[in-house]
């Protein structure tokens, strides 16, 4: 891709790769939320990918994302498997276990394009991400200003970002049956760009 994956422009020393503003970053999130709805919920066998992250995420030209890195995808078309195997697995089981994680994943990727951070050196004094999500996404936008990227703050976005924490804090919820589905992630995030 022309563009080369997302990790680069975000984590990247080059000052002319570190620049991404807010309404490219919310292209990126929806267009990426998009994708995974389609795979999760439109394709004949719902595919669950299993290892989204910045550096999976291609773009191109117009910094549209297009995901990579398929070799941990898991395809499950229900009907094969409650006939041909000879039991009845629980989907919803399967949701929990292989969907949710990838929402779960989503959210990370979605506080990378927040706080332009890696996951791990994000600094949570208490070990739980959703609540500490949680904590910095209320209305108070001191709290925004310690950990959103510098690039996007005062830029006139505070009102998408507050939400698109909203977004990551409910897909990276500790419980996976608490975490939306990807079409109703994709649906929230796609109305809140301006």
């Amino acid at each position: 891709m022309s563009n080369g994956n997302l990790f680069g422009w975000l984590h990247s020393m080059d000052d002319e790769k570190n620049t991404l503003q807010w309404p490219i970053r919310m292209k990126i999130a929806i267009g990426l939320a998009k994708g995974l709805a389609w795979l999760h919920h439109c394709c004949n066998f719902r595919v669950a990918h299993l290892n989204i992250n910045t550096k999976c995420v291609l773009l191109d030209q117009n910094f549209e994302p297009k995901l990579s890195n398929f070799g941990m995808a898991t395809l499950i078309n229900p009907k094969e498997i409650n006939s041909s195997r000879g039991f009845v697995m629980d989907i919803e089981f399967w949701e929990e276990c292989f969907l949710k994680e990838d929402v779960f994943n989503y959210g990370i990727v979605l506080l990378e394009l927040i706080t332009g951070k890696v996951s791990p050196s994000l600094n949570i004094s208490d070990g739980s991400l959703d609540k500490w999500v949680n904590y910095h996404s209320s209305s108070n936008s001191d709290r925004l200003h310690d950990f959103v990227d510098e690039l996007l703050i005062g830029k006139g976005h505070d009102n998408e970002i507050f939400r698109c924490l909203k977004v990551a804090s409910n897909c990276i919820h500790q419980s996976p049956v608490q975490r939306p589905s990807m079409l109703d992630v994709y649906t929230t995030i796609s109305t809140i760009s301006d």
